[in-house]
């Protein structure tokens, strides 16, 4: 178990979480295999966490010692995000949608969670002969997609 570190003030977590290495960039002095520095613990981060839906967060709930160790590790939760948090997931999700695709015509239609395209494929996306179109977005047309 790779654990991380999490810093306290008189045995209570006060403030972030830290990777190893960030750590030792923090103290490039101290020797990690004796324990922490001085106002950090051992944290153990959630393994066994639920799967997220489109618009949820984890949530920390708490963030506790576990009984018998000198570790802390937390209880968390999933929530759904707020309409802020919301707003900038989908924005976020867009700006890797286009950066991705250069599609900047299409559409995110929140209520069916997809890109909608400025017009339907022709046929269902299909084409007799079993060919797939692709979208153009030069020529906003659809094109028979070369097998």
């Amino acid at each position: 178990m790779a654990y991380k570190y999490i810093q306290t003030t008189n045995g209570i977590p006060s403030g972030g979480v830290y990777s190893l290495e960030q750590m030792q960039r923090r103290f490039p002095n101290h020797n990690f295999d004796q324990g922490p520095p001085e106002n950090y613990a051992l944290f153990e981060e959630a393994v066994d966490l639920p799967p997220l839906g489109m618009y949820q967060k984890y949530a920390i709930e708490r963030v506790y010692k576990k009984p018998g160790t000198e570790i802390y590790t937390q209880e968390t939760e999933v929530r759904d995000m707020d309409p802020v948090e919301r707003a900038a997931a989908i924005e976020e999700m867009k700006r890797q949608f286009y950066k991705a695709t250069g599609y900047l015509s299409w559409t995110f239609d929140e209520a069916v969670n997809r890109w909608i395209p400025p017009k339907q494929p022709p046929n269902g996306s299909l084409i007799p002969d079993g060919a797939k179109f692709i979208w153009n977005e030069a020529t906003q047309e659809w094109l028979p997609q070369e097998i």
